[in-house]
């Protein structure tokens, strides 16, 4: 798109004279003049505005360029700038439509500053300068009249528009540190996906002591808001029983050491301790937990299953690294279980069991929404 030089020489020229004039015959001689023309010509005629003072004029652009392109980040930064300039700003101002306009306007800066975006040189040189003129309106502001006029003037003078003053501020003094968060608060509100994959260790006391220690694989998949968790787990022990156990099959007496055990169950934990990287909480849990003394070694078969309810509580602890949410864990749990095998070795009793984690949360709206606030 071209330029239309012309017509900002033509403004500059009779600036003295603006509120009588239509910007549409300033920018251009077109017909019609749309968004793209008064967007290109925008840069030229702030710099030249404010460098003169003719702030009313400025006013009465800004207002133009909203009714060509609607609201736009750069049009809402620079009226911003002006009342805290001329001491017309109001603390009402400071709303969720001031902060969406700081989130829109730095992901804007950044997106333009990435080097794979591809939007043009002249995209790029325009929004360039819009940059330039906006951080030129802030550095100019000698002096502010509250700590978020402050906050704000020093969000758009930086090179790097960054939310890293506003979170180091005291919400005491500054009502957008306030709104700040909230934002943060509805972020860490939204639920995660997590799942991960363990290797357990299953140590049985009473009358399941027959049965010995055992290694165990399994899974978890889980649901996490705030402090609150359900996880769905899979445990499976595998290895022959240490001693030999009793048990009826198809109406006959065996005694074997055949052993696998199968837990599956349902588990919620409560974080009484949450931070960024670490969580530790207390966890009961249901499940169903089947020993397997007779496997069907084809379908024809019919295998033995020793059922058990499975009433259990632990403790849950995970160590939270990288930015994709990646964690390490470690679970001891307490069991209660009494498997019925009805004419055959009584086995019931407690066991313990201790899964080493790791796992990923997949919590990609609610990263989004805390990366957008330099959280």
């Amino acid at each position: 798109m071209k330029f239309t030089v012309t017509g900002i020489f033509i403004f500059l020229a009779y600036c003295g004279n603006l509120q009588g004039q239509s910007f549409d015959d300033i920018i251009s001689k077109k017909k019609y003049v749309d968004c793209k023309d008064v967007s290109f010509n925008a840069p030229g005629m702030i710099h030249s505005l404010y460098a003169k003072g003719e702030t009313d004029s400025l006013y009465s652009f800004l207002d133009y360029w909203q009714t060509k392109c609607g609201e736009q980040e750069y049009v809402f930064a620079i009226r911003t700038l002006l009342d805290i300039k001329t001491a017309n700003f109001d603390s009402a101002d400071i709303n969720d439509r001031l902060f969406n306009n700081l989130i829109a306007y730095k992901q804007i800066n950044q997106l333009i500053g990435y080097p794979g975006y591809g939007a043009g040189y002249e995209f790029t040189q325009f929004y360039n300068e819009l940059q330039r003129e906006t951080r030129l309106i802030a550095s100019s502001i000698e002096q502010t009249y509250s700590t978020d006029e402050t906050l704000i003037t020093a969000f758009y003078e930086s090179d790097t528009a960054s939310f890293h003053k506003i979170t180091t501020s005291s919400s005491n003094e500054s009502k957008l540190k306030r709104l700040y968060n909230e934002r943060v608060d509805y972020a860490l509100g939204l639920p995660q996906l997590h799942m991960a994959f363990f290797l357990s260790y299953y140590q049985p006391f009473g009358k399941l002591d027959v049965f010995g220690s055992h290694l165990g694989v399994g899974g978890i998949f889980g649901v996490n808001q705030l402090r609150h968790t359900l996880d769905f787990v899979i445990d499976i022990r595998f290895g022959q029983s240490t001693n030999e156990y009793k048990f009826v099959y198809k109406g006959n007496l065996l005694t074997d050491n055949k052993w696998t055990s199968a837990y599956i169950g349902l588990e919620y934990t409560y974080d009484f301790v949450s931070s960024k990287k670490f969580r530790l909480g207390v966890s009961p849990g249901i499940g169903y937990n089947g020993i397997t003394a007779v496997p069907a070694e084809d379908d024809d078969d019919d295998s033995k299953i020793l059922p058990a309810l499975d009433i259990n509580a632990g403790l849950s602890m995970k160590y939270i690294f990288g930015k994709n949410g990646g964690y390490i864990g470690l679970q001891p749990r307490f069991h209660r279980v009494d498997h019925r095998n009805p004419g055959g070795t009584e086995l019931y009793g407690n066991y313990l069991s201790l899964r080493m984690t790791i796992g990923s949360i997949f919590g990609y709206e609610r990263q989004y929404q805390l990366s957008r606030i330099d959280y």
